[in-house]
């Protein structure tokens, strides 16, 4: 049976239009999967530090050269890697901040983003992506319309990076649900939330059935 990372990124509990994509697709994946297991990483209630000097540092030095300081400024990063390439597949719920990811889920992707674990270099070959992962899934809320296909397309650093990131490290097949318009646009919001159910089964490949 498949193990799911479910990683959270809004900071609100309740009434999060990306946190409710995700509940939505956690039904279904249940449904579709009645043995599998959920592991849960909600970047809302942990610390997630940025990147600093003595973490770089220990991303560079061998495990075994690492003195205590090093060794404790890595080790954070270092589950978060492994619970992550431990996963055979991906599901990140976040909303979109001022065009972009919000920082806290670029903390974390500074932190799994790791030459020699997530990905490698060659000077001959250039970058490979080490993650055995097949699926990524978004779900995506944006507080106004037109960022998936209309005016606001070319402002999207939300949806575009994160792919470009999960492609990077190696995961081929990466699929999207959202919602538009959540703060500035019901209208549209009414109408990508309603289609968000035959979304997910879609993507997911799993068909309801009646006994």
């Amino acid at each position: 049976m498949p193990r799911l990372l479910r990683i959270d990124v809004s900071p609100r509990m309740e009434g999060s239009s990306s946190r409710t994509i995700a509940n939505q697709f956690i039904d279904v994946w249940k449904r579709k999967y009645p043995g599998g297991e959920i592991i849960n990483r909600d970047l809302a209630k942990i610390t997630l530090p940025h990147l600093d000097a003595d973490t770089t540092a220990a991303f560079v030095t061998p495990p075994e050269e690492r003195d205590d300081v090093l060794q404790e400024a890595v080790t954070l990063s270092d589950q978060l890697v492994q619970e992550f390439l431990t996963a055979d597949e991906i599901l990140i719920s976040s909303p979109m901040y001022n065009f972009g990811v919000p920082s806290t889920l670029k903390a974390y992707i500074d932190h799994i983003i790791r030459a020699g674990y997530t990905f490698s270099y060659h000077p001959q070959e250039g970058f490979s992506g080490l993650v055995k992962t097949k699926h990524a899934y978004l779900a995506l809320s944006y507080g106004a319309a037109g960022y998936i296909d209309g005016q606001m397309a070319q402002i999207d650093f939300l949806k575009p990076y994160l792919e470009a990131v999960l492609t990077f490290i190696g995961i081929p097949h990466i699929e999207t649900v959202y919602i538009e318009g959540a703060a500035f646009a019901p209208e549209a919001a009414e109408q990508t939330k309603a289609l968000v159910p035959e979304r997910i089964h879609s993507i997911l490949g799993f068909i309801e059935t009646t006994p």
